[in-house]
């Protein structure tokens, strides 16, 4: 099937979150999921609603599909690609794995099945059906394997085309893609997520009248760097100015802080529901 012309109509970008630290770029940064936004082929004067677009086709027969970011295409290419037997491999380990395991555990299973000759984007090619299956929880995978499939931004001969909806609809019902994804989408549904924190402590001489003499007092200036991105690709950097005070009152919280997600995670445990966290590097 040739897919339709983009007809420019931008729907809001719905992006999914955060991958964990263990998957960066070649320079060691955080990567994060980029939004598939959708687009439609309607005139732009007669747009659907956004919640119409989102799903595939709107009640009135318009086809819509993914503008796939630049990092998506060669993954998602490569899934299309793949000869039969390694592409029946890849979903049968991927079906193999437990709901709410993390991404890394995704990768993982990727990269045993296509060896340590696949390139870095070919061994994210589960990432961008997670970041799918997590912003369009509300449609089936098989209606979001045929809009991805139609896609004008992949390259791809109407065999591959073929390929790539049966074996994305097939990886998107799996557990892990239904469970994983929606919980990673709920974490980070949020204005700002925390990346990274530093704290750079200076010290700020008290000079009298004649700046000539030496220093007569000191104080401590103790500066809180976070570090935080954005949903929509944004990140932003904080600067708070603390004391020793306002550090041990903030030790204090994040100390009470961690107390209460004890208590809740053994709550959880009780009630027999699982326990989801992003995977991050944890530092002592």
């Amino acid at each position: 099937m040739t897919p339709a012309a983009h007809a420019g109509i931008e729907l809001p970008p719905v992006a999914l979150g955060e991958l964990p630290s263990t998957l960066t770029d070649g320079n060691g940064d955080l990567l994060h999921f980029v939004p598939l936004v959708p687009h439609t082929t309607a005139d732009p004067s007669d747009r659907a609603t956004a919640a119409d677009q989102s799903v595939g086709a709107d009640r009135r027969g318009v086809v819509t599909q993914f503008w796939i970011p630049q990092p998506y295409r060669e993954p998602l290419s490569t899934l299309a690609q793949l000869p039969n037997d390694t592409a029946s491999r890849l979903i049968e380990a991927i079906r193999a794995l437990e709901a709410y395991a993390p991404v890394s555990r995704i990768q993982a299973a990727t990269e045993a099945v296509l060896g340590s000759g696949a390139s870095p984007g070919e061994k994210q090619l589960g990432l961008p059906l997670l970041a799918l299956r997590g912003q369009l929880r509300q449609a089936t995978p098989e209606d979001i394997a045929e809009r991805l499939s139609q896609s004008s931004d992949l390259e791809l001969d109407p065999a591959s085309r073929d390929s790539l909806r049966s074996r994305a609809a097939e990886i998107l019902a799996t557990p892990v893609y239904t469970t994983t994804a929606v919980a990673t989408d709920l974490q980070t549904q949020n204005a700002r997520n925390y990346q990274s924190a530093r704290i750079v402590t200076d010290v700020r001489p008290i000079f009298q009248e004649d700046v000539e003499a030496p220093p007569t007092g000191a104080v401590i200036v103790e500066t809180l760097q976070v570090q935080t991105w954005m949903r929509d690709g944004g990140s932003e950097l904080i600067f708070v100015s603390m004391d020793e005070t306002d550090l041990k009152q903030l030790k204090a919280t994040i100390d009470r802080a961690l107390r209460k997600t004890d208590t809740l995670k053994k709550f959880i445990d009780e009630k027999g529901l699982s326990y989801f966290e992003l995977e991050k590097e944890v530092v002592d």
